[in-house]
């Protein structure tokens, strides 16, 4: 997965959003630096809004009406392009919090489908890339998708489980509706 801050744009009169650029959200990025401003909680939940990390993002000069943080989801392919945005990421940091000690987040992102689209063969990188680099607003769906990922804590730099690479799955409203039971004991 990459991550990347779109801006809004208007275009022949259709409101677009164009890639501004790649941003990091794990290591001591983004999510952190929001961590430290919410008085760095351990062993509780906390919550950062698009709005939130858009302004991180661009210190203070964008907002969520201005601007989007966009994970495209397969940035390698050759014959899909998926684009979700961010819309809200709850947090819970475990750890000591007698000694400052983080372990690890688990984290859940509310994403919202923005673009997708899937080819018959094989199509040139190029090609997609141009696509992703700007697409219509009024073409997006609002379906939120719900996805579980983690950063490990203090020691290990606020990194992506797994060696750093995002370990995760998206679980759209179907899905969400076996998991709920799970949660509502």
């Amino acid at each position: 997965m990459a991550f990347y801050l779109y801006g809004r744009v208007t275009q022949n009169g259709k409101e677009h959003f164009r890639r501004v650029r790649k941003v990091k959200l794990a290591g001591y990025n983004s999510i952190y630096n929001l961590w430290k401003r919410n008085k760095k909680p351990i062993n509780r939940g906390w919550h950062i809004s698009a709005d939130d990390l858009i302004k991180e993002l661009t210190k203070d000069k964008g907002n969520k009406d201005s601007h989007r943080v966009i994970i495209d989801f397969d940035p390698n392919s050759t014959w899909r392009i998926g684009l979700v945005e961010i819309v809200d990421i709850y947090v819970y940091t475990s750890g000591d919090p007698k000694q400052g000690k983080v372990w690890w987040s688990p984290i859940m992102m509310r994403l919202r489908d923005v673009y997708y689209e899937e080819f018959t063969s094989k199509v040139s990188k190029d090609r997609i890339e141009d696509r992703k680099k700007a697409f219509d607003v009024t073409k997006t769906k609002n379906d939120d998708i719900f996805e579980f990922v983690y950063l490990q804590g203090d020691d290990n730099g606020w990194n992506w489980g797994r060696v750093g690479q995002v370990n995760a799955t998206f679980i759209h409203k179907e899905a969400r509706g076996y998991f709920k039971k799970f949660f509502c004991k």
